[in-house]
């Protein structure tokens, strides 16, 4: 049965420290706080008993760094399983024009292998937002990404990503008129479905 899970990013270091954005030279793409660090690493572990052979997350620093500990965790578990991480575009944060005046500039590549050796040089994206979006575009977007994702696996794959994506996603999996969870910095669901259609998903409780 194919398996979804959904993580929200860990806590994100501008939160606690407003003063990074005006000196930073990438202000839209803050790393993690100490508090997200350990929030990272403690949910990492939880997750280790799933058959996850994909991670996807969007192309933001603080998702990296909370996909990090997930894929060393399996890839020590599994006797160098070799699990990297896919930077899908589609994953980004809801390009809301009130948050940023441009699309958010992240990090280049180069400098996000040196803090993230992980990421995977050879995916190639499926998906490119554009900006400005409106809440309507960021879920028919999300909605969109999760039907290709949930196709490219019959075992789990694991998205790491932003509060308004992973809900748009849920929005667009789970059976019409269901609630929603709120996702709260490092939350992780899991999702299964037994024909991976649009509204046959159901949160379950293997965590």
């Amino acid at each position: 049965m194919p398996t979804l899970l959904l993580i929200r990013h860990a806590h994100r270091l501008d939160f606690i420290q407003p003063e990074w954005f005006e000196t930073a030279a990438y202000p839209y793409d803050p790393p993690l706080s100490a508090l997200g660090w350990q929030q990272a690493l403690e949910l990492a572990p939880k997750l280790l008993h799933l058959p996850i052979d994909r991670i996807f997350t969007s192309p933001y620093l603080r998702t990296l760094q909370t996909a990090y500990p997930i894929a060393s965790g399996l890839n020590k578990v599994r006797s160098g399983l070799g699990i990297k991480l896919c930077i899908e575009n589609g994953l980004r944060e809801w390009l809301h024009p009130d948050w940023s005046p441009t699309l958010p500039a992240t990090l280049p590549r180069a400098e996000k292998i040196l803090q993230v050796p992980l990421i995977d040089l050879e995916y190639v994206g499926i998906f490119e937002p554009q900006y400005p979006e409106t809440l309507e575009a960021v879920n028919i977007r999300s909605q969109q990404v999760a039907e290709k994702l949930a196709k490219l696996s019959d075992r789990c794959i694991a998205i790491v990503a932003h509060k308004h994506t992973l809900s748009g996603i849920l929005t667009a999996l789970l059976p019409a008129n269901s609630v929603i969870p709120e996702f709260l910095p490092a939350m992780a669901l899991v999702l299964t479905s037994g024909d991976r259609s649009m509204g046959s998903w159901q949160i379950t409780e293997i965590l």
